[in-house]
């Protein structure tokens, strides 16, 4: 059984260098790596602040450890994480059963929807992405500081986001891709 488990970031928004352990039973563990600073100077650099909810938590509180994602676990869902992606603020995941979730701050569209009020720009709890026009099986999932994009086993890629760079692929008159959009290549793709 895989836990899906948040990580940590430091408080001057550097970011850790986190060793990621698997161990057979497919349980994933963060380890902070030791510092030979005394512990008030070691404390500083383990807080996390959570101001979007892209720990995927349902809150938007601070976090001093590391945590499962309790709506995602497959018990409770059927489905099962099998990829995950961290932006600047927001967080994905794709499950075996073809699903996407997306999580923390949805200011540029970047959780593949778009916010219908104020209210909606932070989503601190795992959001199903509705727009895939068919079922998927997923192959990889990325995000950068305000978009994503996502792979099939089949090649397609998807897009959605912010786009004023043209980090979409798409033309920069759109400034943002409110939903994922299928990028149109000549050929299938084997990796992002």
């Amino acid at each position: 059984m895989i836990q899906l488990l948040t990580w940590l970031q430091a408080i001057d928004t550097r970011l850790l260098s986190l060793k990621v352990d698997v161990h057979l039973h497919l349980e994933i563990i963060v380890q902070v790596p030791e510092k030979d600073e005394d512990e008030e100077e070691k404390a500083k650099y383990i807080y996390i602040f959570l101001f979007s909810g892209q720990l995927g938590l349902g809150h938007t509180d601070k976090i001093e450890k590391v945590s499962c994602i309790k709506s995602l676990k497959s018990n409770e869902t059927g489905e099962k994480v099998i990829l995950a992606a961290c932006g600047r603020e927001s967080s994905i995941v794709a499950t075996d059963r073809g699903s996407i979730y997306s999580f923390g701050s949805n200011s540029r569209s970047q959780l593949g929807f778009e916010a219908s009020s104020e209210s909606e720009i932070n989503q601190p709890n795992p959001t199903k992405i509705d727009s895939f026009k068919s079922k998927n099986i997923w192959k990889q999932i990325a995000m950068g500081a305000e978009h994503a994009c996502a792979l099939t086993d089949d090649g397609l890629v998807y897009v959605w986001g912010a786009n004023d760079e043209g980090q979409c692929g798409q033309i920069k008159k759109y400034d943002v891709i409110s939903k994922p959009r299928e990028l149109r290549m000549e050929q299938p793709v084997v990796a992002m």
